[in-house]
């Protein structure tokens, strides 16, 4: 008996371990946009290699996060991080504090925790980069010789659009141009990161080029190649976007620096019918505009974003409303004139889709009252015809979004 209960006991403990270790490595695992592999073997082959005094303390995430953008313009694979102050990957769960918000241009790292104790730890990351960074660093090099098939296939089919690019003077129309033919040609894919069925197509440029489809991640690393290749200086960024883990971009116009999110302009606004339109309502968006959908851990924010809604921001491009191309975007102090405008548009022009931001305004937030002063004006420009309009407006009640459809 007391040999069984011994037996019973070990077993006991041994099915105990391999939970406690099984945890672990589900945590270690479990991050949306992280492929952790806890205690890597592989991985410490490199430390023998690293000379760890000439690798900076990391007290803080703002301390990590501009090393790690020092490592990424460097285009390093193996980046060694030397933790201190308490501040670390946590051993128990595999992930580290504001991890799954890095701004960075990898779709994948693995790490080992080479040592760890209460006033240092050792780590080194081995970085995955997305194939829209490496497709944009080939272009810039002009050397292709290190893509893989799939990323040379992308290449060759986005090298013609960006030739095109060139003619035009306006990066705002360049950026306008880049994000239309990204949505256009796009079928957003929903991914499941936890049933791990995901191919690196689904959240990669590769996916928009070659499968027309893709997860969040792809859109914005497809907007990242385009825009470096046309010459724009873009970024990629983490948070949350309506209680999700999220990613989009940013893109700096200037001496100042936008959001950008492809994911939320696509199907942004819905007509009458149902029927889902594209808009620009984070089109260069400043924070103002970005904080009441999205989140994000500002110690890991590398550069300057505006705050407040400027020329930059897509309703108010001279650029955009010059051009009159079929998708507009305009911004007015009143919603008369933006009504007015719309209406000469649509009579003059022939628009089909246009979008215009303008102050909240009680009266004009009721779509009836909208609907009537349009139709009004329509008939003063001597137009006839079917039309729809949606009117989002922002949590503060600070702006209204209108958005017209014509069906004529």
């Amino acid at each position: 008996m007391a040999k069984n209960s011994k037996i019973k006991e070990c077993l006991f403990i041994f099915i105990f371990v391999l939970m406690f270790f099984h945890y672990n490595i589900v945590n270690a695992n479990k991050s949306v946009f992280i492929s952790g592999s806890y205690l890597n073997n592989d991985i410490r082959v490199f430390n023998n290699e690293i000379d760890w005094d000439d690798i900076p303390e990391l007290k803080n995430a703002r301390d990590f996060a501009v090393y790690l953008d020092e490592c990424i313009e460097e285009r390093m694979n193996i980046i060694p991080l030397k933790f201190t102050n308490g501040f670390g990957i946590n051993p128990n769960i595999g992930v580290h504090f504001g991890q799954k918000i890095l701004t960075i241009n990898a779709y994948r790292w693995d790490y080992c925790i080479v040592s760890s104790d209460n006033n240092l730890q050792k780590v080194i990351f081995v970085v995955y980069y997305y194939p829209g960074l490496r497709i944009a660093d080939a272009y810039e090099s002009g050397d292709t010789s290190q893509l893989t098939n799939d990323e040379k296939r992308v290449y060759s089919i986005v090298l013609p659009f960006i030739e095109e690019l060139e003619s035009i003077e306006s990066d705002l129309v360049k950026e306008q141009l880049i994000h239309d033919k990204i949505i256009s040609s796009t079928r957003f894919k929903y991914i499941y990161f936890s049933r791990n069925q995901h191919t690196l197509r689904d959240i990669s440029a590769l996916g928009v080029f070659l499968n027309h489809s893709g997860n969040c991640q792809a859109h914005s690393d497809a907007f990242y190649m385009l825009g470096r290749m046309a010459g724009l200086e873009v970024g990629i960024m983490r948070g949350f976007a309506f209680g999700d883990t999220h990613m989009w971009n940013t893109i700096k116009i200037g001496e100042n620096e936008y959001f950008v999110d492809l994911t939320f302009n696509r199907n942004s606004f819905s007509d009458n019918n149902g029927k889902s339109y594209t808009t620009y309502y984070y089109f260069n968006a400043p924070r103002e505009i970005m904080d009441k959908t999205h989140s994000w851990d500002t110690a890991f924010e590398i550069n300057t974003l505006q705050d407040s809604i400027d020329s930059n921001y897509f309703y108010c491009s001279p650029e955009h409303f010059s051009t009159k191309r079929q998708y507009f975007g305009i911004t007015e102090e009143k919603p008369k004139d933006a009504i007015d405008s719309v209406a000469n548009g649509v009579a003059k022009y022939g628009w089909k889709y246009w979008y215009a931001m303008v102050p909240y305004d009680k009266y004009y937030s009721n779509i009836n009252n909208v609907l009537n002063y349009f139709g009004k004006a329509l008939t003063h420009y001597n137009w006839y015809g079917k039309y729809y309009i949606n009117i989002k407006t922002s949590k503060n009640l600070k702006y209204m979004y209108y958005t017209f459809v014509m069906n004529n």
